[in-house]
């Protein structure tokens, strides 16, 4: 199987004679080494990775696919790399770089540097594109949370607080193997709710209020990411009625997906049934992200994005309807496109709501 270093030499950018990648999920995509810090440049034929001391042993162990030096005058460096493979013209991968990152580095250079995107979209096109390797990570990722959201359900009591919950999601967490977990959880309780990405506010618990549970964790690297509303005592007639209408418009999208079909028309599918019910300007987000190394990632189901759905996407499909001063509701699951078309629903927590 061609290894993901050689799969982007074949596609490398057609301006440029090299890459230098600084990303840290990048980096750790194609050397399977995970570091805070580095540079991977990359040419036709030859790959290295650049660290400091505080990785370089730790690199020469565990990355593959390339040579591994210390970073001791990366300009100097990069030039003499450059010198040794004719490189004229250096592609970066703009996503990850500051302007004044690359200012410094290309007045410090006697190659051009390049900022286009035909770099980055070179990468992001590769690592869009997920393996069984990959899908198998993301599994075992979303199983956890799946295993979380049930355990923490008997733990919710009247009273408490969004940051208490959010600190027993964590130890949930933990206790089901993730390598590490997220304090950015959004766990949010009633009037809270209808901000999308709200953060715990120290707000107590009360009957009749909505849950919001946004979470995930890393496995091998590759997250899951799952969110679930529930209702604390019992629902009235209106909080019934706007989750059944997200409840229902997830299904629409998730019947829209498959391979060939727009990113934005599996957002458009969800969208009507919401519009329909009169919620047009309540869902104010995109439909999902793609998922993987990072936990957002492109392609993108929202409204813009004209990116057909190919094999080995991992994609959130989770709309919403948000009321400000009233309440919010979100239901997000994970789906994988297999090569044979299938479409995979990796969250398996219940879509119904529920009443605790």
């Amino acid at each position: 199987m061609e290894g993901r270093i050689a799969a982007l030499q074949r596609r490398m950018p057609e301006q440029a004679d090299a890459v230098l990648l600084a990303g840290g999920t990048n980096r750790c995509y194609y050397t399977s080494f995970s570091s805070s810090a580095g540079y991977l440049f990359v040419t036709a034929e030859q790959a290295v990775l650049l660290v400091d001391g505080r990785y370089l042993e730790a690199a020469r162990r565990s990355a593959r696919d390339c040579e591994v030096e210390r970073i001791t005058d990366l300009p100097a460096q990069i030039d003499a790399l450059c010198g040794e493979c004719g490189v004229r013209t250096l592609g970066i991968d703009t996503d990850s770089w500051s302007v004044a990152e690359f200012q410094r580095l290309q007045a410090a250079l006697s190659v051009t540097l390049l900022a286009t995107p035909e770099t980055s979209r070179a990468v992001r096109l590769q690592r869009a594109h997920k393996s069984k390797e990959e899908f198998a990570c993301l599994r075992r990722a979303q199983k956890i949370g799946d295993a979380v959201f049930e355990a923490v359900l008997p733990q919710i009591r009247e009273g408490m607080t969004d940051r208490e919950l959010q600190r027993i999601l964590n130890g949930f967490f933990i206790e089901y193997g993730a390598q590490r977990t997220s304090h950015d959880f959004l766990v949010v309780f009633g009037p809270d709710t209808a901000y999308p990405h709200g953060s715990p506010s120290g707000r107590r618990l009360s009957p009749g209020d909505f849950i919001m549970m946004d979470m995930g964790t890393p496995i091998d690297g590759y997250w899951g990411d799952m969110t679930r509303t529930v209702m604390f005592g019992a629902a009235n007639e209106r909080q019934r009625s706007v989750y059944e209408t997200v409840r229902r418009a997830q299904q629409a999208a998730l019947a829209a997906v498959r391979p060939g079909v727009i990113c934005r028309d599996v957002d458009a599918a969800a969208r009507a049934v919401i519009a329909d019910a009169g919620y047009g300007d309540c869902f104010g987000h995109g439909l999902g992200h793609a998922v993987g190394l990072d936990l957002h990632e492109d392609p993108r189901f929202n409204q813009t994005d004209d990116s057909p759905v190919e094999a080995g996407l991992a994609i959130t499909v989770e709309p919403g309807i948000y009321l400000p001063g009233e309440f919010g509701v979100r239901i997000e699951d994970t789906i994988l496109i297999h090569e044979d078309g299938t479409v995979e629903n990796i969250t398996h927590s219940p879509h119904e709501l529920i009443e605790l």
